[in-house]
């Protein structure tokens, strides 16, 4: 893979895309310019995520274990080597394929920073209601998965930390992993949001992560994980203001798609059959927000980096919360609960030690330098 120059596709200015990137932003009008062919050089093979297997492009099935080497891409409906880590058609970063028989993607969506309003004066601890700029940022589209997190936990086990395990594997209808020999996901339940999880649970998916794919942690070691480095280019769980900004996503009502519940865009107590459900499919239609972002109402509350406080009255810049405290904030409202706690303002907390049946969590990154 070699660098090349391209035209930005907003305003044409000259890009330089540096070797080994598929993305750049534009100095000109920050806009984001993806190079869809550099992977597609012909000759390169297609490695088996199974076995480390070469095979040729045009192999459907590893030469030597048989694994899946194509897959359908949910972005652009063509096939692509399972291995590649971006989409060659529309320039989408796929952060995890789970290749078994089923497939969960994760793509990380661009945020463009704002100013915008947070809060409201619907409860007390959402007052007041104060200005908040967010620089630009990632945010997954999904809430990570109960495969996504299985392949977290074969690669690093189930750990202790802060008296209490990364997570909780109850045997009931909500939790979707299993331990025997190894973690394994139960039929059905590959594409629903892991829940169980602790904060702390969390934070080690995302340093985890970050190292799997080549970026700076975020977080510290275990039992010494601190706040969240913004200024790192890893994976994270986003602060609570960003998780209200994307939530609105340029949005003034009490949801993003208005002032009342809407079956269409959210899981909830209404519609949900006592149960969460796979994401993306918020109340049958997965209607995801204005930015691309599914299930940030409903289906299962979602952890923030910052320690659970009350607001400045003032105008405030990237806030995180405090240095420390007793409780996490959780954002977004569940399938358990009426649905006017899936207001994008509404706040809620919970023990960082403590996993439940309706909390889950997504990921977050930083817009640094090097992407």
């Amino acid at each position: 893979m070699t660098g090349k120059n391209i035209k930005c596709n907003n305003c044409g200015a000259s890009l330089d895309i540096p070797e080994g990137f598929n993305s750049v932003y534009c100095a000109y009008c920050n806009s984001q310019n993806f190079v869809t062919d550099v992977m597609e050089i012909p000759g390169v093979t297609v490695l088996c995520l199974s076995c480390n297997t070469k095979n040729k492009e045009e192999m459907l099935f590893c030469s030597r274990c048989g694994s899946k080497l194509q897959s359908k891409c949910l972005y652009c409906g063509e096939n692509h080597p399972v291995n590649k880590k971006f989409c060659p058609k529309t320039g989408t970063e796929i952060i995890h394929e789970v290749h078994r028989n089923y497939l969960v993607n994760i793509r990380m969506i661009f945020i463009p920073g704002g100013i915008f309003n947070m809060g409201s004066s619907k409860k007390d601890n959402e007052l007041p209601v104060h200005a908040v700029t967010v620089n630009n940022f990632f945010m997954s589209n999904y809430t990570v998965t109960n495969a996504d997190y299985c392949e977290f936990l074969n690669s690093m086990g189930n750990q202790p930390e802060m008296k209490s395990l990364w997570i909780k594997l109850e045997k009931n209808e909500y939790s979707g992993i299993v331990k025997d020999e190894i973690f394994t996901v139960k039929p059905g339940y590959e594409k629903r949001p892991v829940v169980y999880v602790t904060w702390f649970g969390a934070v080690a998916y995302c340093n985890w992560l970050s190292g799997k794919e080549g970026f700076n942690r975020c977080y510290g070691d275990i039992n010494h994980r601190g706040n969240a480095d913004l200024t790192k280019n890893g994976y994270r769980i986003p602060t609570e203001a960003e998780w209200e900004y994307a939530c609105r996503a340029g949005t003034t009502t009490d949801y993003y798609w208005g002032d009342t519940v809407n079956d269409s865009f959210c899981w909830y107590g209404g519609n949900s059959a006592n149960n969460h459900h796979d994401v993306g499919t918020a109340g049958g239609n997965g209607r995801p927000n204005n930015f691309g972002l599914s299930d940030m109402s409903g289906n299962v509350w979602q952890w923030c980096s910052d320690w659970y406080g009350g607001y400045q009255a003032v105008n405030v810049l990237n806030p995180v919360g405090t240095s420390s405290g007793v409780r996490k904030v959780v954002r977004g409202g569940s399938w358990k609960q009426d649905g006017a706690l899936c207001r994008s303002s509404v706040r809620s907390d919970w023990p960082p030690n403590m996993g439940s049946n309706i909390v889950g969590f997504r990921i977050a990154r930083s817009q640094t330098g090097k992407q």
